[in-house]
């Protein structure tokens, strides 16, 4: 088992051995024991005595940047467990190593250099050494192997030789040597480019260079550069050192690294941290992170890209698209066609129910305006009942005119996640359910304005815009409407969007001056203050009209408390939560049927579709964030850095920052904005 590991030590030059670090010369030292009673194998691994004499005299101090070196799980394993007071369940080997692990670590006369280790074993130390005394002897420490394999370079060349066609879910064959093992692994040098492991169910650690390729499905850690392909479906991957012409895939997690350079593709899922520089190549990820500068790449980001200074040259230019969200297609996933509707379909529950959300917040927010106005004229001091009802009117339009929008941005993002999907998709692969979220959307758009109109008389104008938007919602429904006829349609819902906040806003600026000339014109502006600002009005007035119930009121306030425009907007306040109870119950259902859609995922196809991609994107709108040289390119879409736009709208072209850090954003429509 770690034989070739003890034979690997045993040979290694001075200064190789010094790098060998506490874990792994712990499990020599214990599989070495474990043939206490075998002597062919005691003399034929003899060396290893004066190993570990050489190893205590001259080993290096752990490395303190531990990004990518953290290369020792299975002591941090044993003692997590430990600390967890598990170590009535140690076995034999599994303590043996432990004891060695403390006799190495002070055999060196340094024992500050492994002072967390020692901290923690070391209270534990006199139960280790008694339970091991009582349990038998295992040669080969076969639990240790269970916990995690170590494999050398001659291991991978040695491997059976395999044509693969999709390799992690990727288009990419291969040919020639491929390891599997089943749980953690660690290879003990460096993955050559000739070179293929698959690591399923565990980590993998790479004490060298990774130029080859890997698929592992926990976290990757690499103490050298990275080249070739890395995937890991689950956990992340951390290379110390340089990132370099390769592809690099954390479908769920993060890629951490020194610095990259021309990579074909980084993705991650959550996060892509730099500590250094980015230079060309292609990123996407959730957030961007970079220590230094950024010269030349095409970079796309769901939340923030930062950096030092955004550079181009004309060599490498360089362009920005700040994303809604993510999904497996940006890395290239493989999707057969079963695949590929759950995919469709968890991406437009999603954006069901960021829409449910929206509304339930915009409902909330009403209700609370509405208590806002019942508060003014119970409290006021003169009848201001004439005011009210035209602030209600106008009321009702920004209601109706807010329920365009999110439907607006529901469909907007509708649009853009099949404009994403699409890709290799075929008509046939869409499937009989295709368009049913785009109806459901259209529903629920419907029901709201519905319910709105009930309330009071609708507007022509009102009622031409609601037609607008439903009639673009129903041609997105359409199966023959390909990337350009949906761009089409997404290009009139910004137009219409933009219409429509310009008109809401200015009808939200005469309500706000109209609200507050009304209540400077009361005694307790004060405290209506505070409930609007704590959006507790609603509570306020619930409280205030309990009060009057059951105290002396005067006659004038109970007067104005029975009034018909009170019991109105009471009425209507009721209404709204019964909305919002609604809401809830609605999202709880999306919650379930969007988990159940990312367990057959996993289960059928070992697609990740990771929780934080089903949020959705950033409330404030993706940002990039640095200093930024003239002429940089940044988009709202993908569609416009292919086709070389620059400007208009959903581009921006950046000028020239001087160096001072600035933040470009999208906005919801769809626009690029300095702020």
């Amino acid at each position: 088992m770690y034989d070739k590991l003890v034979q690997t030590v045993i040979d290694l030059p001075a200064e190789g051995l010094a790098r060998v670090n506490l874990e792994e010369i712990s499990l020599c030292a214990t599989w070495y024991d474990s043939y206490r009673d075998d002597a062919g194998v005691r003399e034929s691994y003899a060396k290893l005595r004066q190993v570990l004499d050489a190893w205590a005299r001259h080993v290096e101090p752990p490395p303190q940047d531990t990004e990518g070196q953290r290369q020792q799980p299975l002591l941090r394993d044993l003692i997590q467990e430990l600390i967890q007071d598990r170590l009535e369940y140690f076995t034999r080997d599994e303590l043996d190593f432990l004891y060695f692990m403390v006799g190495l670590a002070r055999r060196c006369g340094q024992e500050h250099l492994f002072d967390r280790p020692l901290s923690c074993v070391d209270p534990y130390l006199p139960t280790i050494t008694e339970r091991r005394e009582e349990l038998e002897l295992v040669p080969g420490v076969p639990s240790l192997w269970a916990r995690m394999a170590i494999y050398i370079p001659a291991d991978l060349a040695a491997a059976e030789s395999k044509d693969v066609s999709i390799f992690a879910g990727l288009d990419y064959p291969i040919r020639g040597p491929v390891l599997s093992h089943s749980g953690n692994a660690k290879i003990f040098g460096t993955i050559s480019e000739s070179a293929t492991v698959v690591v399923d169910g565990g980590y993998c650690n790479v004490r060298g260079d990774m130029l080859g390729n890997l698929a592992v499905t926990g976290d990757c850690e690499i103490e050298g550069n990275l080249s070739g392909l890395a995937v890991s479906r689950r956990g992340s991957i951390r290379a110390h050192g340089l990132i370099n012409n390769c592809t690099v895939i954390a479908k769920e997690q993060s890629v951490l690294a020194m610095s990259a350079e021309g990579p074909r593709l980084i993705f991650a899922a959550k996060d892509i941290s730099l500590r250094e520089t980015m230079t060309g190549g292609r990123y996407i990820a959730n957030r961007i992170k970079v220590g230094g500068d950024v010269t030349g790449g095409r970079i796309q980001a769901a939340e923030v890209v930062e950096a030092g200074t955004f550079r181009q040259t004309p060599e490498m230019p360089l362009s920005i698209v700040l994303r809604r969200g993510l999904h497996c297609q940006d890395y290239g996933e493989i999707l057969p066609p079963d695949a590929r509707m759950l995919m469709m379909s968890a991406m437009k529950l999603r954006q069901r129910l960021l829409n449910i959300e929206e509304l339930m917040d915009i409902t909330v927010r009403e209700s609370d305006d509405i208590a806002g106005s019942v508060l003014i004229f119970i409290l006021g001091e003169h009848d201001v009942s004439d005011g009210l009802r035209q602030i209600e009117v106008k009321r009702q339009e920004i209601a109706f005119y807010q329920r365009l929008e999110t439907g607006i941005r529901a469909l907007a993002g509708a649009a853009e996640d099949r404009i994403n999907l699409m890709s290799g998709a075929e008509e046939e692969d869409l499937g009989p359910n295709y368009g049913r979220e785009e109806r459901n959307l259209l529903e629920d758009l419907r029901k709201e304005l519905m319910a709105l109109s009930n309330e009071g008389a609708l507007s022509i104008l009102l009622h031409n815009e609601r037609e607008d938007v439903l009639h673009l919602g129903r041609k997105l429904q359409s199966r023959s409407l390909g990337q350009q006829g949906i761009l089409q349609v997404l290009h009139r819902l910004q137009e219409k969007s933009a219409t429509i906040e310009e008109t809401r806003l200015i009808l939200q600026r005469l309500v706000d001056t109209e609200e507050t000339q009304l209540e400077r014109a009361m005694g307790k502006a004060k405290i209506l203050e505070r409930a609007k600002a704590e959006r507790a009005r609603a509570e306020l007035l619930n409280q205030l009209l309990q009060a009057g119930r059951v105290r002396m009121a005067s006659l004038e306030f109970k007067r104005r408390a029975s009034d018909r425009y009170v019991n109105l907007m009471r009425r209507t306040i009721e209404n709204r939560a019964s909305r919002v109870s609604g809401y809830r119950t609605t999202i709880l259902e999306l919650e379930d049927r969007i988990q159940q859609v990312r367990d057959k995922l996993w289960e059928g196809f070992r697609v990740s579709l990771p929780e934080h991609v089903m949020r959705g994107w950033a409330m404030d709108g993706a940002r990039a964030v640095g200093a930024f040289e003239d002429g940089i390119l940044i988009c709202a879409w993908k569609h416009l850095v292919d086709e070389g736009v620059h400007g208009g709208p959903g581009a921006a072209v950046t000028s020239d920052t001087l160096g001072d850090r600035v933040t470009y954003a999208r906005t919801a429509r769809g626009g690029i904005e300095a702020l």
